[in-house]
This record gives structure tokens, C-alpha cells and sequence, in this order.
């Protein structure tokens, strides 16, 4: 009894899901489908063929210049090229872990850490860059004031001489070396 009440529940839900799918296809509205129109291809662009381009090599006469550039053109960019000269600096080269050498200027060494303290406010302060390192001395740890780094050791000169007339203090020229913590 139960196997009959099964299967006809089986071909009822089977019956409907046809009737579902199917039905709307037969009664449904035979208009449905667009009419075809016809495509149209444009006709190919017309592109004109241009002429494979012939290598030369330029003519040049010894004696002419290559550019035409009138004189006072030429006095302007002579007087660039000399004030360039006068302001060249130094290409920064590079240490053994690839970085740019750097130079600092230590200002002064001190054993105590007051004093350094007090140049150190005082450079910073008048807008330079100044930081304390300390350094292992004989019979103590001593505490270096340096001002830094630049690129070039030129640079540095120009800040050593410009320290010394502001602050009175000749700092000495020193390689960077950056600290490890």
C-alpha cells in the first residue's frame, strides 16, 4: 500500500515538472522569434601603401656646426656652462655595502653628558642637524657631538667653515657610519 502511494506521488511530481517545462512551449506565443535582418559589411578601409622607408647615413662637413644657434645664443649658454664648473661638487661614492659615503663634522667629544646635551640643543637649535654618539675611551665612555651627514666631503668643508664662524668651534671632518642597534 505504501509502494503505491509512493509511486503515484512520484509520477504526480514527475507529470507536473513536464507539464511545467513543456507547456508554456506549446501554448506559449509562436511570435516570439525576431526576424532576421540582413547584416551589412562595410567595405574595407582604403589605406594608402606608403613607401619602405631608405636608411642613410647623415653627411657631415668638417668645420660647420651642427646646429645653427646664433651668437648670443651661444654666449648665453657658454656663461651657463662656466657658472655649472664653478658650482660642481662632488659624485658621492659608494662603501662596501653599497651606500653613499657620508661625512659628518664632530663638533667636540665630552666626557660628560651635560655639556654635550648643551651643544647639542645649541646646534639644533641655529637649524642644523646634530646628534650625540658615544665613543669608548681609556678610561671612560666619552660622548661626540656631530653634525650631518652630507654626501660630499666638499659639503662638509663649506658646513665646517660655517660652524666655525657662527659657533667659534672647528669640527673636525669625520667619515658616517651609520649606528647598530
Amino acid at each position: 500500500m505504501r509502494q503505491n502511494i509512493r509511486t503515484g506521488i512520484g509520477l504526480t511530481v514527475l507529470i507536473l515538472a513536464l507539464g511545467l517545462i513543456f507547456l508554456p512551449m506549446i501554448f506559449g506565443p509562436q511570435d516570439t522569434v525576431q526576424p532576421q535582418l540582413p547584416g551589412r559589411i562595410p567595405p574595407p578601409p582604403s589605406v594608402p601603401v606608403l613607401p619602405e622607408p631608405v636608411q642613410s647615413r647623415p653627411v657631415i662637413i668638417s668645420g660647420t656646426p651642427a646646429i645653427n644657434v646664433p651668437a648670443e645664443m651661444r654666449a648665453v649658454e657658454d656663461a651657463r656652462t662656466a657658472d655649472a664648473a664653478d658650482n660642481w661638487r662632488e659624485i658621492p661614492v659608494l662603501d662596501e655595502r653599497g651606500l653613499p659615503r657620508g661625512w659628518s663634522l664632530r663638533m667636540g667629544l665630552f666626557p660628560g653628558d651635560g655639556e654635550a646635551r648643551q651643544l647639542l640643543s645649541r646646534l639644533q637649535e641655529a637649524g642644523y642637524r646634530a646628534y650625540i654618539r658615544e665613543q669608548e675611551s681609556g678610561p671612560g665612555t666619552l660622548r661626540a657631538v656631530l653634525v650631518g651627514p652630507w654626501l660630499g666631503r666638499d659639503m662638509a668643508r663649506d658646513y665646517q667653515d660655517r660652524l666655525a664662524q657662527e659657533f667659534g668651534i672647528t669640527g673636525v671632518i669625520l667619515p658616517f657610519e651609520l649606528q647598530r642597534f
